[in-house]
């Protein structure tokens, strides 16, 4: 699978349809599609969304994401005010936050919507599909640029790290700018956490 930009995800917030927010947040938070179909407003709760255990066969931990970030805490806003403005009335807890009936699109390239993008910022330059899986290794790749390995596959839903690895898609541009952090502190640790930030420091460093 190949992985978005974070450019990528950043552009899609000036399209407002619907198809923008769901690609967004599943291209920030790693949402597996089935993730992104079962969760509901009850599952937001003060800046956290809840991915409960059991949510599909893969999800067997349950995790709480922060999206207080403005990029995020915007997608949730706007999908619901949309949501009220079709239906007359705000979402009640038990609705879903992200319904839609066509969700099977095996290469998302074929989404004219997206394809745009894709095309134009090169991250399917050779040719690759770009499934809605790739937003997961989008999420992974972006936060591992931040975040140490442990924290990644915490904030994923990874029991191992060796997992996470196999979704990073890391260059040696990424290298190059880890050195000269490394020389510029002195030898000190910079952005790199150790493991000890939070998950919402992790989505502040995706979305700015």
């Amino acid at each position: 699978h190949p992985a978005a930009k974070v450019e990528t995800l950043n552009a899609l917030r000036q399209r407002g349809e619907a198809r923008a927010r769901r690609y967004r947040a599943s291209g920030y938070l790693g949402l597996r599609q089935s993730e992104l179909k079962g969760i509901r407003w009850s599952d937001l709760n003060n800046g956290v969304l809840t991915i409960r255990a059991g949510i599909n066969r893969k999800t067997t931990k349950t995790r709480h994401l922060s999206v207080s970030h403005p990029v995020l805490a915007q997608v949730f806003e706007d999908e619901k005010l949309q949501q009220a403005q079709k239906n007359g009335k705000l979402p009640s807890g038990s609705d879903l936050i992200f319904p839609l009936n066509r969700w099977h699109l095996r290469d998302l390239r074929k989404d004219a919507f997206f394809a745009g993008l894709c095309d134009e910022d090169g991250f399917c330059a050779d040719g690759s599909r770009f499934t809605w899986h790739g937003f997961r290794h989008t999420s992974i790749t972006n936060l591992n640029r931040h975040e140490s390995p442990a924290v990644v596959a915490e904030f994923h839903g990874h029991t191992n790290t060796s997992t996470t690895a196999r979704y990073t898609h890391l260059t040696s541009s990424d290298a190059n700018r880890g050195l000269s952090a490394v020389i510029e502190s002195g030898g000190h640790s910079g952005g790199h956490s150790g493991g000890h930030q939070s998950n919402e420091s992790s989505i502040r460093a995706v979305g700015t």
